[in-house]
């Protein structure tokens, strides 16, 4: 029989592999949100923090998208040519920084001095600044917590109970490889409103938006 403990490592490994390989687990921000849901409510259940997760699921929610639920986000980019996974990484993404609060997902903190410098070099990203792509978000920012599907890069901040930052990455469409020429779309910053207005666009990503939304 299979033990509680063991059904919450497996349930832990599978949102792991939602992350890693977001295309085999979802392919709409839709169905990637009701399979994070799903899944960390019954995560929930094993710990015994049904109550607390609905809180702060509610909280993440309200904070970051009033009315419209995380598969909003989705639609930002849904239009767009170069879209793959139609948000479902950014989803995917977003329910790992809820997951990881309660210990559900690996993801290491940043020393306060590199999330000082990450916060303060994404906060300054230009509007007309093309030259951001994946390999100065590797070799430039410090290293991510969590990669999620090769194109969320998410950083977790040095306080347990502190919001993420994201980079986004454009995926070109139709190829897996992670092409280290491909440019940045956005910056999500931590911080108090709609992730809309704490969206700091590259001339791609302001591309991609007005296409999409």
């Amino acid at each position: 029989m299979v033990s509680l403990e063991d059904l919450r490592s497996r349930l832990m490994t599978q949102f792991s592999q939602m992350c890693a390989r977001t295309g085999m687990f979802a392919r709409t921000a839709e169905g990637a949100y009701r399979a994070s849901v799903q899944l960390q409510q019954t995560l929930a259940y094993i710990d015994e923090r049904e109550d607390a997760y609905d809180a702060e699921h509610t909280r993440c929610r309200t904070e970051d998208f009033r009315e419209f639920g995380p598969p909003r986000m989705g639609a930002w980019f849904d239009a767009a040519p170069n879209n793959v996974a139609r948000g479902a990484a950014e989803v995917f993404a977003w329910h790992a920084e809820l997951g990881a609060r309660f210990g559900w997902v690996d993801a290491p903190r940043l020393s306060p001095p590199d999330w000082e410098r990450l916060v303060a070099t994404a906060a300054a990203l230009q509007p007309t600044d093309g030259t951001w792509t994946r390999e100065r978000v590797q070799s430039e920012l410090p290293t991510a917590s969590l990669v999620v599907d090769g194109i969320i890069y998410c950083y977790a901040p040095p306080q347990d109970d502190g919001r993420w930052l994201f980079a986004d990455i454009v995926q070109p469409a139709g190829n897996p490889r992670l092409f280290p020429e491909a440019p940045l779309r956005s910056f999500r910053l931590p911080g108090p409103g709609p992730m809309y207005d704490r969206l700091a666009l590259t001339p791609a990503g302001a591309a991609l938006l007005a296409s999409g939304y």
